[in-house]
């Protein structure tokens, strides 16, 4: 086809519930630089509004990089350091394996725990 790309673009999809201090979010699509950046404007908003209790549901996360992971160490501190919690669940192979290569089993295992 003349004129049209056949680029596939990675979108990303958040889905929240909840309110005030707790909020869930599952996430689908990439987290690279664009997805990095819309999450961030999801969470900040959330964390603006008063969230401090976020679980990430990343069953429906087949890529994440550096920014990505920037991203969740970055909010999860965030919150930390207003005396909240930032967990992921349901995060396949990969996601797992490169969040244990950035050093932030953290974020999965306080879940695992029964943290919010």
């Amino acid at each position: 086809m003349k004129g049209s790309s056949h680029a596939e673009v990675w979108r990303l999809a958040v889905d929240s519930k909840g309110d005030g201090e707790a909020a869930e979010l599952t996430i689908r699509g990439r987290l690279g630089v664009s997805g990095a950046a819309e999450l961030n404007s999801v969470l900040q908003d959330i964390i603006a509004h008063g969230g401090r209790h976020l679980i990430l549901d990343l069953s429906g996360v087949d890529y994440i990089s550096s920014p990505g992971l920037r991203l969740l160490d970055d909010r999860a501190r965030q919150v930390e350091d207003q005396a909240g919690t930032l967990s992921v669940r349901h995060a396949p192979d990969p996601v797992r394996l490169a969040l244990d290569l950035a050093g932030l089993e953290r974020l999965y295992q306080s879940h695992a725990a029964g943290e919010p």
